[in-house]
């Protein structure tokens, strides 16, 4: 396997392994850092025109690939969202709690090709515990047995967009800090700058783009249903959500995957067959000159 860049959060080794995307079920790569976290892997690559490779100190070589490999936390719930939402099922065949579902053991809620997925995420210490953030836990048996609850996850989901909106206030403040203490520097207040109430309709107006922007970044990685009930919650309109979701697309000069086919060796250009080579044409024999013999007549027997 050729060797690639990893820039990776926390300290330790990494077991990597492939799982199902929570929101698109497309193979995605992920890593395990012993028993604490799971990583996501995302690769950055530079534009096509550009060609980029690493120089490793240390090492003494040049890698190739010029691609950057990230490897950032995510949240193992994440991941199980829809397994637990399709663990729990429909309506009971005792029709008793037909809309909350059926309490089921973890283990159930994994499919056959998710063996890799259930291997590494019950390696994880408190798991059991940070399920009941999202599930009604029945503890009266040998074995946890858990349901999906709507109102737990939603409120979880509320907690975890707020969280990215105060994050994303705090970061644009930083900036306007910056920029104003460089640029505005010794500056008098003109007729044109905002005081007071006149400020609060931009504050506000940024502070939803935060909230709408959140939405949609915790909404990148929910099954179906689960953003608009989400921004509904919030009272995100859907438009505010779209809108931030082109704001925060990569640029089309860069490509940003996590796929699993980021550590699949970048595919070699398409060679072009080679002409056929034109037919030679047959030598003719020249004619014998006058008193020439052939090479058989030196073979033949003298009379």
């Amino acid at each position: 396997m050729p060797t690639r860049l990893l820039v990776a959060h926390g300290e330790g080794e990494l077991i990597f392994f492939v799982a199902r995307h929570p929101r698109t079920s497309d193979p995605m790569m992920l890593g395990r850092r012993a028993d604490s976290a799971i990583l996501e892997v995302h690769r950055h690559v530079p534009p096509k025109a550009a060609k980029a490779s690493w120089l490793v100190a240390g090492l003494e070589q040049v890698v190739q690939d010029g691609a950057l490999y990230l490897a950032t936390p995510i949240d193992p719930l994440l991941l199980l969202l829809p397994l637990l939402e399709r663990a729990r099922g429909g309506a009971s065949s005792l029709k008793r709690e037909s809309s909350a579902g059926l309490y089921k053991p973890l283990s159930e809620a994994f499919g056959g090709d998710e063996a890799g997925l259930e291997q590494h995420l019950t390696r994880l210490s408190g798991l059991s515990e940070r399920l009941r953030a999202i599930c009604d836990v029945n503890d009266k048996y040998g074995e946890p047995m858990v349901r999906l609850s709507d109102p737990l996850v939603l409120g979880w989901l509320r907690r975890k967009a707020e969280a990215v909106a105060a994050h994303l206030r705090a970061h644009a403040a930083e900036q306007q800090a910056a920029g104003a203490t460089a640029g505005a520097a010794g500056r008098a207040m003109t007729q044109f700058d905002c005081e007071g109430d006149e400020a609060g309709a931009p504050a506000a107006a940024a502070h939803d783009a935060a909230l709408a922007t959140a939405c949609h970044l915790v909404g990148e990685y929910l099954p179906d249903g689960w953003a608009a009930r989400l921004c509904a919650s919030l009272d995100v309109p859907e438009a505010a959500e779209a809108a931030a979701a082109e704001e925060t697309a990569p640029p089309p000069a860069a490509s940003h995957s996590s796929s699993s086919e980021s550590f699949a060796p970048a595919a070699k250009e398409e060679r072009r067959p080679d002409k056929p080579a034109a037919a030679k044409k047959p030598k003719v024999a020249e004619p014998l000159k006058k008193g020439q013999k052939t090479m058989g007549a030196f073979f033949m027997k003298k009379g």
